[in-house]
């Protein structure tokens, strides 16, 4: 059902027209990334009255017919009001397929894009979407599903919002500081690094954060401008790090694999872990029900509350690094059967971060409809869930911050002519000393960049004279802390000269090793390396020590690599090492007889699944496994013996014929020493009729000491794999 601006959010809207529409152009996906951006003139330009609030808009457009379709706007005041909301646009124009004609519209998802391959995909996909076309549907993204409820509730309960998109959150992440508490709703998929940078900085300044969402922060993205030079039109994800060619920590991949190496688990608590079908949601189940988050609501352990939990979840990885906290609270354990048939669980958190902002995630999709049913088909508003949000969000807009503190102050690498200045603040906070030969210094200097650990060189200083000096900080709610007056003499003869040796590299692996050298001064550390002269590649540590220690991780396997050290001492003399050079170990392949040129030798095959010997259905070599499946789940199976905790690459070819609606899928499931089956995870190829290769990471849980290899599909249909690999770097 369709509803008017005017009935969603009352004494908000005004009513415009009747306008004489216009037949545009058609828009037509592009090459070489598969995007669609319509080039249209405008029709109408809508000024925004002052008397209207900050808020998320729906305008409701209806033609002569009677046929209607929304469009929505966010209407920004900037102010810095308590609570900062956060649209998830990025997300709704990733999954947006417009015109969804079953001949045309791309997204950047296999399944619900149509019509010619993409050349920077080998898929149907897109690898760039463009800002410039209409939301499918009935034009609102997914704002009906997952963020309507929420709103509603929050308006309706009395809090100061101020509204904003996660485009807003990329320009001006600074924003984020003006307010107590920091909301992303629903499903937040698609985030830029500028927006992580943001929300962790925020974070680390004592902002409180709420996910009240789940699958939150899962792929990064990039913004372009579009054909017309726009900015921040245009949305890059090509979900590889092989096909983008951007390469390094911007690379459009999923934040907790490689280059990114953020995983969402160390901004939020918790990260996504797989997905139930739609419409199969499941109770959220209460634990550690004394928490302050629960006040008030009756919970106790155990308790259920219906159908809040779902599509996608969240939960708590043991073998993922938390964030760093000085206290972390698991607040549902939530059992559901995956689309993969496998068993897994949802959890929400909250923990407190060393600056003492909180920061909740709800663990699922669907916490909003707990708030309230609007537009939805059952109605699972529950007034506990409402108190437990009511909880969060008083402690966030009441909280006063922690105050701002200056510790260990010290000067330290003093020459005749300048002075190192480093202290430590608990808050994030800028830098600056203020300096001179008598108490009311008279010289400064500072750095607005938002740090704990400070450090600041004074130079230009005259030989053999005590300066006094103050350390001065500000951190992001605006709070100052000073030091006490101290004093420093500068040196009167030239500092020993820098110089490094035992400069090598070690712990050599398939992807990484480490360079360890000495210095003979304290001083920093940095390792340049790469194959070319030219490096491209650094990694770097400020810390002033003697031994040096520094790790190059993302190598490739079986690849030279040149690399040079640099140390910088506390007096500013810098010196370099020779290029010398190291290669990586080769992978091993874990996967016995992984293309099938052996046959059916250390495959476990079912009645559905045989050797295929033409040479033509063969990605490489001569054979290939064929699934000629009747039913879901069927296949063939290798067992490979692993060790928990580290992380594998997996991966391999897969063809399903074009004709066939069902995917293939790569599954690994890990056992213990009873067969129990611990946890799994699975590559899901789309049936295209062509060869296309995916792979992904694992790490065994605790308790592993086999993983099984499962070869499988969801429906009936045909489906050929081939070289497939199992790798330890």
């Amino acid at each position: 059902m369709f509803h008017s601006c005017a009935q969603i959010f009352p004494n908000k809207c005004a009513g415009i027209g009747p306008l004489a529409g216009s037949t545009q152009s058609r828009c037509l996906p592009s090459q070489p990334n598969g995007t669609i951006a319509c080039n249209w003139a405008r029709s109408y330009a809508l000024s925004v009255p002052s008397s209207w609030t900050s808020g998320v808009y729906l305008g409701l457009l209806t033609n002569a017919t009677g046929y209607t379709n929304y469009l929505m706007f966010v209407v920004k005041d900037g102010r810095p009001a308590p609570l900062r909301y956060q649209q998830s646009v990025l997300t709704y124009q990733a999954y947006n397929n417009w015109p969804d004609d079953k001949a045309t519209g791309k997204s950047l998802y296999s399944f619900n894009s149509y019509g010619a391959l993409v050349s920077a995909t080998g898929d149907v996909r897109a690898a760039k979407v463009s800002f410039d076309r209409p939301y499918t549907a009935e034009g609102a993204g997914q704002f009906l599903f997952w963020e309507i409820q929420f709103i509603r509730w929050l308006e309706r309960s009395g809090y100061d919002v101020t509204y904003s998109t996660d485009i807003d959150t990329h320009t001006n992440g600074a924003a984020l500081r003006n307010s107590k508490g920091f909301l992303a709703v629903g499903h937040d998929e698609y985030w830029t690094k500028e927006m992580y940078d943001a929300a962790q900085a925020a974070r680390d300044a004592g902002i409180h954060e709420a996910y009240f969402g789940g699958n939150d922060v899962y792929w990064q993205v990039r913004l372009e401008s579009s054909g017309g030079g726009v900015a921040n039109r245009v949305e890059v994800c090509y979900k590889d790090g092989n096909l983008d060619p951007v390469k390094g920590p911007t690379a459009t991949v999923n934040w907790r694999t490689a280059p990114a190496n953020r995983p969402e688990q160390g901004l939020m608590g918790v990260q996504y872990t797989s997905q139930t079908s739609w419409g199969s949601n499941v109770d959220y189940v209460v634990t550690n029900s004394g928490n302050w988050t629960y006040n008030g609501t009756g919970f106790r352990d155990g308790d259920h509350v219906p159908g809040i939990v779902g599509y996608e979840m969240d939960k708590f990885f043991s073998t993922t690094p938390e964030p760093a906290n000085s206290s972390r609270t698991i607040l549902s354990q939530s059992p559901f059967t995956n689309v993969s048939a496998q068993p897994d669980y949802a959890n929400s958190s909250i923990y407190q971060a060393p600056g003492g902002a909180w920061v909740f995630a709800a663990g699922t999709m669907s916490w909003s409809w707990g708030l309230d049913n609007y537009y939805q088909d059952k109605n699972l508003t529950d007034a506990r869930i409402q108190r437990t949000s009511a909880n969060i969000l008083d402690r966030f807009v009441a909280a006063a911050p922690p105050p701002l503190q200056v510790s260990a102050v010290q000067a330290s690498g003093i020459t005749q002519s300048s002075a190192v200045i480093t202290w430590q603040t608990n808050n994030s906070a800028d830098s600056r000393v203020n300096y001179g030969t008598t108490t009311a210094y008279g010289s400064a200097v500072s750095d607005p960049t938002l740090v704990t650990g400070h450090s600041m060189t004074l130079s230009g200083l005259t030989t053999n004279t005590t300066y006094h000096y103050q350390v001065v900080s500000v951190d992001g709610l605006g709070q100052t802390a000073s030091s006490a007056d101290a004093t420093f003499t500068t040196s009167s003869a030239p500092p020993p000269p820098l110089q490094l040796s035992a400069v090598q590299a070690g712990s050599i692996t398939a992807s990484s090793a480490v360079i360890t050298w000495q210095s003979s001064n304290a001083a920093n550390s940095r390792a340049d390396y790469g194959t070319t002269p030219s490096f491209g590649s650094a990694v770097t540590d400020p810390t002033l020590v003697t031994s040096h220690s520094l790790t190059l991780s993302g190598l490739a396997p079986g690849t030279w690599y040149r690399y040079k050290v640099t140390s910088v001492d506390g007096y500013g003399q810098s010196a370099t090492s020779p290029d010398a050079f190291f290669q990586t170990s080769s992978a091993q392949n874990l996967v016995l007889n992984p293309g099938f040129e052996s046959g059916s030798a250390y495959w476990q095959l079912d009645a559905s699944s045989s050797i295929d010997t033409n040479p033509a259905n063969a990605h490489t070599g001569n054979n290939s496994l064929k699934l000629n499946a009747l039913l879901a789940w069927q296949g063939s199976a290798q067992y490979v013996s692993v060790t928990p905790g580290l992380s594998y690459t997996y991966g391999g070819w897969e063809r399903g014929t074009s004709s066939t609606a069902s995917s293939g899928y790569i599954t690994l499931a890990s056992y213990d020493a009873n067969w129990v089956q611990l946890g799994s995870t699975s590559l899901t190829f789309a049936s295209t009729g062509t060869w296309s290769s995916l792979t992904g990471t694992y790490v065994p849980p605790a308790g592993t000491v086999r993983v099984g290899i499962y070869l499988q599909n969801d429906g009936a249909g045909t489906f050929w794999f081939d070289d497939l690999s199992l790798t330890q770097p």
